[in-house]
């Protein structure tokens, strides 16, 4: 469902299909993930599904309108599945329509039409699709009373409506990409919620003046311990993008294994005074960011499995993707990244004292146990005391992108002939052309080999 040449990502999709209860077959979240991404590939073996290289996927306009026949008019109801594209305003023969509909599509910058409507009694489904919308009528809350699947992401609300936690049949509430300054307390009600995508880690801060502070509001970018009880107090909680901010929502994280085994995307910022971050066990972690922790000078992970030969199966972070640290001044090294086996992307910038990536390592790992065996992307920028990536050339089998700016006291890549024949992947190198041609090689060979991908950044 969607407009034409709609796109939406992989992974929201699933979340999506999960929120609609298409995919009931499973007894674990990943089970469904899995499942979810193995119908996404029948469908584009079927050419019923078109993908990018941002791994977005989208129906041709045929098959598309096919299936809204399908779901609608072939149905007996040609108003059941409705798509509404470009709605600048919403006149009352389309609220009729909209009264019939179980699922629907809307593309609308304003709503204000709708502060009374009538009430909408089979909507199960509503999404929205325009980043100008900014406000929700709470009359429109009001009217949704079964409403199980509602998609706010990529609005500029800023606020949700007085009502929302009305909505007792919701289970799925997508809130990525908003403006929202915080979300209300009775969000508590909404105990059918199982699904709350939330990807809010935007870098600004809202923080709202203090005659404008509503008390019965949970706000984001101040300490979320708030947030995360609210959370943890879902019932059937098992996905949750939500940021840690202040030291006291660190110390609810770390006390509930609810909390962490539902975290999916999270970013650790503003810990005062927190020098060692210790992070616990999230093997359902795909995202974590870590930023703007002035005292922060080294990160442990939680592994009780050491390096056993299944390491990997059992790590507590099998699941972690991708990594952003930035704006960490006293931060030294990434060492702690060796636990993360599955790394795909790694960024670290504005890290002042970082010295090296991944330190002295001999006394914890073996060289078969492939660092980095899985890393597509690393990017390394405006980290002026940056030596040395690790100790030792890797082979990087995986390696498409390598980006370093702002590196002056980066001398040496841990690359060598082995490294050469092993980097079939590799696309590009992003780097000023003074800083390549100062980098210390083992030999010439392999200085000849690697020159091609350069891609010099304009500085």
């Amino acid at each position: 469902m969607g407009d034409h040449d709609y796109k939406i990502r992989r992974l929201n999709l699933i979340i999506l299909w999960l929120g609609e209860g298409f995919l009931d077959e499973f007894t674990s979240i990943d089970e469904a993930f899995n499942q979810g991404h193995g119908i996404i590939e029948h469908l584009k073996a079927a050419c019923l599904f078109e993908s990018d290289k941002y791994d977005q996927v989208k129906m041709h306009d045929v098959i598309r309108d096919m299936a809204l026949w399908l779901a609608s008019e072939h149905r007996g109801n040609k108003n059941r599945v409705l798509v509404e594209e470009e709605v600048d305003y919403v006149e009352p023969h389309q609220i009729l329509r909209w009264k019939e509909a179980q699922q629907m599509f809307l593309s609308t910058s304003s709503l204000k039409e709708l502060t009374a409507p009538p009430p909408f009694l089979n909507l199960s489904t509503l999404i929205f699709s325009n980043q100008v919308l900014g406000t929700l009528p709470s009359g429109l809350v009001h009217s949704m009373p079964l409403i199980k699947v509602l998609d706010l992401s990529r609005t500029k609300i800023t606020k949700l409506p007085v009502g929302i936690g009305g909505l007792i049949t919701l289970q799925y509430l997508n809130l990525s990409g908003t403006k929202l300054r915080g979300l209300p307390a009775e969000l508590k009600t909404l105990k059918r919620i199982r699904y709350l995508p939330n990807y809010l880690f935007d870098e600004k801060a809202y923080h709202l003046p203090k005659e404008e502070e509503d008390h019965k509001m949970i706000y984001l970018w101040e300490d979320s311990e708030a947030l995360l009880e609210e959370l943890e107090g879902l019932k059937h909680i098992e996905w949750i993008c939500s940021p840690i901010s202040g030291v006291l929502s660190l110390k609810k994280l770390l006390s509930s294994q609810k909390l962490q085994n539902a975290m999916r995307y999270t970013g650790f910022r503003y810990l005062e005074d927190v020098t060692l971050l210790r992070l616990p066990r999230m093997k359902h972690l795909q995202f974590l960011r870590i930023s703007r922790c002035r005292e922060l000078q080294d990160i442990k992970v939680d592994d009780k499995h050491g390096f056993a030969a299944d390491y990997i199966r059992n790590s507590s972070f099998y699941s972690l993707q991708s990594v952003r640290v930035h704006h960490l001044p006293k931060l030294l090294n990434l060492t702690w990244l060796i636990y993360i086996p599955c790394l795909e992307d790694l960024e670290a910038m504005d890290c002042e004292s970082l010295k090296e990536v991944i330190g002295e390592t001999s006394n914890l790992v073996s060289d078969h146990f492939g660092i980095f065996s899985r890393l597509k992307i690393l990017s390394l920028s405006n980290l002026p005391n940056l030596k040395s990536i690790i100790g030792r050339a890797l082979t990087f089998p995986s390696l498409t992108d390598l980006w370093v700016k702002k590196c002056p006291n980066l001398r040496k890549l841990p690359f060598d002939l082995n490294s050469a024949r092993s980097t079939s992947n590799l696309r590009k190198i992003r780097g000023e052309t003074d800083w390549w041609e100062g980098l210390e090689w083992d030999d010439e060979t392999t200085k000849h080999i690697f020159s091609p991908y350069l891609k010099e950044i304009i500085m």
